[in-house]
């Protein structure tokens, strides 16, 4: 092959290749700054129900998820004095007016929750129908939560929020000694071990729970641009 057609052909591939992936264009980052931040990932690029859903490296293929409203849960989408938590347990009113939404994996219909009643880990699971409820029975456990400002903006120019889990956070109701009440009761979503460790659904911020979400430690604070 002569030279000129070897040239020829290696643009054909430049052009024709594979093009790179670009940053997806949603990610769950957290507030460690900008250079160290860590976002939501599907590990392995799994696709399916049961896939971990782990703290990784932002800009990753595999970090696309966006916070997604629950419009007809509640009052419209946000809490109410007696909705979504337990009601006697103060929780209702301590988050009055707040946010409720779910995390999606882009628009698959796939959202992060456990895989049962006692996975505290997040997983690919059912998202919630637009009343909260579960498009099967027992399918979309701890999918539902409560988007309350922290960082307001936070580090990088970004507006930050804790997302309080109302399934945990029921849970924490009746399993807390001494028994919680209002802020008290919040467990959250948490990147707290970490670099390739699963997301947890139900760490308790200290600040958060004395009604302090700009206090929150800087791997339990999510923006989602």
């Amino acid at each position: 092959m002569g030279g000129a057609a070897a040239l020829l052909l290696a643009g054909v591939l430049l052009l024709t290749g594979t093009p790179a992936q670009a940053t997806p264009a949603h990610q769950m980052i957290d507030n460690r700054g900008t250079g160290s931040a860590l976002c939501w990932n599907r590990s392995g690029g799994g696709q399916t129900k049961g896939t971990t859903v782990i703290a990784y490296n932002c800009g990753d293929n595999n970090n696309n998820f966006e916070e997604v409203g629950v419009p007809n849960m509640c009052g419209g989408g946000v809490v109410t004095q007696i909705c979504p938590f337990t009601v006697g347990s103060g929780l209702n009113s301590a988050w009055a007016g707040a946010e409720i939404i779910s995390v999606e994996w882009g628009s698959s219909g796939l959202c992060v929750g456990g895989n049962s009643s006692t996975d505290n880990d997040a997983h690919l699971t059912d998202c919630p129908n637009d009343d909260g409820s579960c498009p099967v029975s027992n399918s979309c456990w701890s999918t539902i939560m409560v988007r309350v400002p922290s960082a307001y903006p936070g580090s990088g120019g970004r507006n930050y929020d804790v997302l309080i889990n109302r399934n945990w956070s029921d849970w924490y109701v009746s399993h807390s000694s001494p028994q919680c009440n209002a802020w008290s009761c919040s467990l959250i979503a948490s990147d707290t071990f970490g670099f390739q460790n699963p997301i947890v659904l139900q760490v308790g911020d200290a600040q958060v729970r004395a009604d302090n979400p700009g206090g929150a430690a800087h791997f339990n604070q999510w923006s989602n641009p």
